[in-house]
């Protein structure tokens, strides 16, 4: 004969073969899992960062993406140099998670009271043509305003009803 014959399968290599392929699967499976540990944990920390308004619901997103991203890139060390000329090295995401930790409040929840406040002398009100404005209701709106001033924090109704 003169033609080239296949060789047997060998059964080692195919028991190699596959056991190679449930590895191989088994390395997505956990890939994937990570991944979404890492997107759980990475979106509970911007959620944080919106709700002390450090960060703008807007970004959150592009934040999640970020983090995600230099996770999976898998960069262990960040090297840069500060002002003063040394080299400082840090993990990236970690370096992400401070500085959103430190940033300034972008939004400020709440009331603010401050020296910009209505007082209650400078409310004026302007009836409306055969109306008139009960001066005895005026006067409890003025002490629940200024009762708010000197309380801060106070709600409105909460003021009234310490005034009445």
């Amino acid at each position: 004969m003169s033609g080239t014959q296949n060789p047997a399968p060998n059964p080692q290599e195919a028991a190699f073969a596959e056991r190679e392929a449930a590895l191989d699967a088994r390395t997505a499976e956990l890939d994937a899992r990570e991944t979404e540990a890492h997107t759980a944990q990475f979106t509970a920390f911007v959620e944080v960062r919106i709700d002390e308004g450090r960060v703008l619901p807007g970004r959150k997103p592009e934040l999640i993406a970020l983090f995600s991203t230099l996770a999976a890139a898998d960069v262990a060390e960040l090297s840069f140099a500060d002002g003063d000329g040394k080299t400082i090295t840090s993990n990236p995401v970690e370096t992400l998670k401070s500085i959103l930790s430190d940033a300034p409040k972008a939004v400020e929840f709440g009331q603010i009271v401050g020296e910009d406040a209505i007082s209650p002398s400078s409310v004026s009100f302007a009836a409306a043509d055969g109306s008139s404005v009960d001066q005895e209701r005026l006067e409890i709106h003025n002490k629940a305003l200024a009762f708010q001033t000197q309380n801060p924090g106070t709600e409105y109704l909460d003021a009234v009803r310490a005034v009445s």
